[in-house]
């Protein structure tokens, strides 16, 4: 796999979730900046296509992605599993990362689906 030089700034994260089909599946997306309030409200309201919100870079039915991919995906893009969590945990430690996480909280509920 090449590594992609992707035009817009965005994030790159392993996505998982079911196909149409209803089988589970993996993928490494890239969701651009701009899109990221349209993806989070797409993955809270149900089934949507990840192409209509990013750049699909590798996918494939199955729980997990092969060790041999997560590995090429640190190597291109410096993605891991934890990486999310282990960002949760650093800005816990500080008065203003609480504060982030405190708005990005407020934010997400918006994209709740209503009942």
């Amino acid at each position: 796999m090449e590594k992609i030089n992707f035009p817009d700034p965005g994030i790159i994260f392993l996505s998982r979730g079911t196909t149409l089909e209803d089988k589970p599946y993996w993928a490494y997306v890239m969701i651009p900046m701009d899109n990221m309030d349209a993806y989070l409200k797409a993955q809270a309201e149900g089934p949507f296509s990840l192409q209509d919100y990013g750049h699909v870079i590798y996918w494939d039915e199955g729980e997990e992605p092969p060790e041999s991919v997560k590995q090429e995906m640190f190597e291109l893009y410096g993605t891991y599993d934890n990486f999310a969590e282990d960002v949760v945990k650093k800005l816990e430690k500080t008065p203003a990362g609480r504060q982030f996480i405190e708005m990005v909280k407020k934010e997400a509920a918006k994209f709740k689906p209503e009942e």
